[in-house]
């Protein structure tokens, strides 16, 4: 029971359950692999029908990879131990792409980065009302990677960058809008819908079963708020680089309290990181296939992981908590375009 990964079997559902409750389950290599594993098995058993993945307690789902063992990785210039990393967690957000059975993602609580790659490609997706979704990698000097760019690639532009930059956390609503998630359910109904969703896995037709469930339990809301926000400052986010858009928020500050937040956030935040963020998602507009996206994040990952700013990054959110990072470049202006181009193109 103290494994970082649960697996087992109830009738004929096959159950991943992350168990790393003190970091949230931020994944490490070892769990990364203990699920592509479990999947492995799961597939090739003709008895298992489909797949719950969830956690295995209520401190959240998955609060991304583990971004402090990455940054020793980087301090110790453990390179290969990072390239392995990225291309395991990778390959894993893939399989689940791919996956030949039905996987059913059950989450609850903080869903962010690397915990939204697992949780955002899975067929059905099902969280909770107090649920809360982010890609917070500009603060510490990353991109966005697992894929998301991929299933943002179906929203609108503005709405998808306006995320994706910001880091900001949304709810349960504004996850869906976002085509984060499928379902919302109350918190105090996740024992009974996973043994319904584990019942609706023994039915002869399987995915009918499973969309009743959550048909029957979906309690969506209508308040967005953060697409609400998103819509208010489209206009600038419709400008096509990283300086027309700061510029934009900053002319649209002035009587729009929402592009003037977006704006005082962004500034904050790592530079290379938000050009990095918005030439990525750009250029899976132009070719969403889940593949070649994650490639990109791969090229991109262990580039940015590299940098002194991803360093910086994690020591000022994590480990000394000033929230005072010293970006290099810290301006837009000096920010190299033409070599985040280049790892991708």
């Amino acid at each position: 029971m103290d494994k970082e990964v649960q697996v087992k079997i109830e009738k004929s559902t096959g159950i991943i359950a992350l168990n790393r409750p003190k970091a949230i389950n931020a994944l490490n290599f070892e769990m990364i692999k203990a699920i592509d594993i479990a999947l492995s098995e799961f597939e090739e058993n003709p008895k298992i029908n489909g797949v719950l993945l969830k956690s295995a307690h209520e401190r959240g789902f998955c609060a991304g990879g583990d971004i402090r063992l990455a940054r020793q990785n980087a301090l110790d210039s453990k390179i290969e131990e990072m390239h392995k990393f990225f291309s395991a967690e990778y390959a894993l957000d893939g399989k689940i792409v791919k996956f030949s059975k039905p996987i059913v993602v059950l989450t609850d609580g903080i869903v962010m980065g690397g915990g939204l790659g697992l949780a955002g490609h899975a067929k059905y997706r099902i969280t909770t009302s107090n649920s809360r979704f982010a890609m917070p990698e500009a603060a510490i000097g990353f991109v966005c990677d697992c894929g998301i760019d991929a299933i943002l690639a179906k929203v609108e532009r503005h709405i998808a960058l306006a995320f994706l930059m910001s880091g900001e956390v949304v709810g349960a609503n504004d996850a869906l809008a976002l085509g984060l998630s499928d379902c919302i359910i109350n918190k105090s109904s996740i024992k009974q819908v996973e043994n319904e969703l584990i019942k609706a896995m023994n039915s002869t037709n399987i995915n009918s079963a499973l969309k009743e469930v959550m048909r029957m339990k979906n309690i969506k809301g209508n308040e967005t708020p953060f697409i609400e926000k998103a819509n208010s400052c489209k206009q600038a986010f419709l400008e096509d680089n990283i300086l027309e858009i700061m510029n934009k928020l900053k002319q649209l500050s002035d009587g729009n309290h929402h592009a003037k937040s977006l704006f005082q956030r962004l500034i904050k935040l790592c530079p290379t990181s938000l050009a990095a963020i918005l030439i990525s998602h750009d250029k899976a507009r132009q070719d969403s296939d889940v593949d070649k996206v994650l490639n990109n994040d791969f090229l991109l990952a262990t580039f940015m992981a590299a940098r002194e700013d991803f360093v910086e990054g994690v020591r000022a959110v994590v480990i000394d908590k000033d929230q005072n990072p010293n970006w290099q470049p810290d301006d837009l202006n000096n920010v190299n375009i033409d070599k985040i181009h280049a790892i991708i193109a």
